[in-house]
Formats: structure tokens, sequence, C-alpha cells
């Protein structure tokens, strides 16, 4: 019942990890090991017999040495292969060191040159070069000084073959998981390349996407803002002559008053009214109308100060604010302006437009410390203007 999930698991598994590749080589080497003595092993152990006539030390100790590297093959497939190999390769040198002392026979230092290949293969800190060497000592000790009176020369090279088919053994598999390993390693470092050449492709459009998202949204920021200032024009400006509208008069009144008050100083007003308006609208349409309307807003525009307030109340009627502007040359001032409307010509068409205006004026704090009050002043004396003839100024 768990073959077919095991399968699933497998097939569909990420790729292994340096861990897992290099537990899974240490396990193929311990096989191929264990495989290799085990054969090795019932054909020595059968010569041994045979030449000896009985089961000696050497053959036991062949078998143990099976038995434990069958014991050290579990705990590396268990998952500690580090620690498997270490257990392997210093029991083995341990028992190289100890067992001639204790048998009284050199034969065990045989196995020193199989030790020190496992060593090579499973641990790096070990050469092959070590082995190597070792190996060619004790084959030249083994030709030319026997290693004791219980071993003959034929049992020597009987234990020198079954080294030298380990060697082979061991070395196929040096070489094999060596060009698995480059080959792991090879294709792993391409997959990574491509892996980032498309991760910089991937990063280099998103840059371009967001480059381009980024100025797209500041085009229409730019855009919000200008709309936002234009709405914002519209909603404080009258839209034919530029002039602030009674909106703005309002909202900006009750600071200028605040600061007035705080500064102690004057506000002077002047409400303006076109003379006969309605018949120049009559006599010549009211695009003549909006050019007297225009003309007569540039001209006030070009001659007052960056603190005056110019604004259009409604029709042919204008206010202007002046901040810190006394009560005589508010008076003043309006006598001006009525002289300089007196005196312009607007040509229209075939004929030149004559104008006068009535201007009433009204001062801050005298006539009133609030708009109601500045601006009912300023009307009254606007409607005594239109009364006594027109084209006058009269004080509140």
């Amino acid at each position: 019942m768990n073959i077919l999930p095991k399968i699933w698991q497998t097939l569909t598994a990420p790729h292994p990890s340096i861990q897992d590749i290099e537990q899974r080589r240490q396990s193929q080497l311990l096989a191929g090991l264990v495989i290799s003595l085990i054969f090795t092993s019932l054909i020595a152990s059968s010569l041994l017999i045979k030449l000896s006539g009985g089961i000696s030390s050497t053959v036991i100790g062949l078998w143990s040495s099976i038995a434990f590297i069958l014991i050290v093959y579990i705990i590396n497939r268990s998952g500690h292969y580090r620690f498997s190999a270490t257990i392997f390769v210093g029991f083995n040198l341990v028992v190289t060191c100890i067992m001639p002392i204790l048998t009284h026979t050199l034969e065990w230092l045989l196995f020193t040159p199989m030790v020190l290949l496992l060593s090579a293969m499973l641990l790096p800190g070990f050469t092959v070069a070590t082995f190597l060497i070792c190996l060619f000592a004790q084959i030249m000790l083994a030709i030319f000084f026997p290693l004791s009176a219980s071993m003959s020369n034929s049992g020597v090279l009987i234990v020198y073959v079954i080294v030298g088919s380990l060697v082979m053994v061991f070395m196929y598999h040096r070489i094999r998981l060596e060009r698995v390993r480059q080959q792991e390693l090879q294709t792993s470092n391409e997959s990574l390349r491509r892996s980032e050449v498309e991760l910089e492709n991937r990063v280099m459009e998103r840059t371009v996407e967001l480059s381009s998202a980024n100025e797209k949204m500041q085009e229409q920021l730019q855009k919000i803002n200008v709309l936002q200032e234009k709405l914002r024009e519209e909603a404080i400006r009258d839209p034919l002559t530029g002039l602030f509208n009674r909106r703005y008069l309002e909202d900006t009144l009750v600071r200028e008053i605040s600061r007035a008050q705080r500064g102690n100083y004057d506000i002077g007003f002047m409400l303006l009214d076109i003379d006969h308006f309605k018949q120049i609208n009559d006599l010549y349409g009211h695009s003549a109308g909006d050019l007297v309307l225009m003309t007569l807003s540039k001209q006030l525009k070009s001659q007052i100060r960056v603190a005056d307030i110019p604004c259009r109340i409604g029709g042919e009627e204008f206010l202007l604010v002046l901040p810190g502007m006394s009560e005589e040359m508010t008076q003043l001032r309006a006598e001006d302006f009525r002289k300089q409307i007196q005196a312009m010509r607007i040509p229209y068409e075939d004929n030149s437009l004559n104008l006068t205006a009535s201007i009433g004026v009204a001062s801050y704090p005298k006539n009133g410390e609030n708009w109601e009050g500045l601006y009912q002043t300023a009307d009254q004396a606007l409607y005594r203007a239109k009364q006594k003839g027109r084209n006058r100024v009269e004080f509140g």
C-alpha cells in the first residue's frame, strides 16, 4: 500500500542537496566494499584454511572486519555518513596497531594499506599517495624480510592478492564516483547559471516595468496636480476677468481683519461700479461688455500692490481690498482710479468706448470690524455716488 506514495514522492522530490549526494556516494562506496570483501574473503579464507590446515587468526580477523563493515554500512544508511566513516577508519587503524602486539604476529600489518586506502576514500584528510607508499614498503619487507615464521611467502602473496583486488575495486569506485560528482557539479553549475541568467533577465524586465510604471505614475501625479491647481484657481477666481471671486473674498477677509487687529493697522475698501454698463450691452452687445470688464480688470491689476486683493463681486461691480492703507490714502487712490477709468478709450470694432465709474470707500476699523459691516458701508457710499450723478467717489 505504501509503494505508490513512495514512488510518487521520489518522482516529485526536489533535487538532492550536496549533503544528500555525499551520503549517497559514501553508501555506494561502502556497498561496493562489502560485496568485494565477501567474494574475496570467501576465496582467501578457503585458500588460507587449506594451506594452514585450520581456521587461523587471519581468517577470523578477516570475517570480523567484514561484520564490522556491515555495521558501519548500516550506520551510514541511517544518515550519519561522516560519523560512520570516522568509526570505520579509526577502528581499523587501532586494530592494525594493537593486534600485532596482542597476537605476536605481524600479519596484521598487511591490513594497513587497506585501511589507508579506505581513509583516502572515506575521509578527505588522507590521500591515496600514503597508501601507495605504505603498500610499496610492505611489499619490499615481505619479499626481503618475511614478516613472521607463522606466515609463509605463499600466505603473504595470498593476502596481497586480496589487497590488490580491493585496491582495484576502490580505485574503480573512486574514479567512477569522481566522474559522477563532476557531472553532478557541472550540471548543478549550469543549472545555477541558467537560473541566474533567467533571474537577471526577469529582474531587468521587472525593473523596466517598474520604471515605466513609475514614469507613468509621475505623469499622472503631475496631471493631477495641474488639474487640482486649475480647479483651485477656478474655485477662487472669476473666469472672465481673472480676478478673485466673492467666495475667496469672504474667506480671505477673515484672515486679513485678524491680521489687522494683531498688527494694529487700517484696511481700505473700494467698491467700484461701471456707470451705464447696461447701455453698453444694449448698444454693442455682450461681447463689448465682456471686453470692457476684461480691460478694466487689467487696468486695476496693473495699478495695485502685491498685497492688495482685487475681486469681482458680480456683474459690473468690483471690490479692492487695500491692507495697511489709511482712510485718507484710500480716498486718494479711489479718486486716482476714477480718473484713470474716465481717461480710458476701449476700441471695439469701429467704435471707441468711453467709461466712467462710481466708487464707494470704506475703512477698517472706522466703518466696521467685520466684512458685513464694511461692505454695507462701502455699498451705501457707492449708492450715494450713483445718486449724485455718477463718476464720483463717496466716503463712508
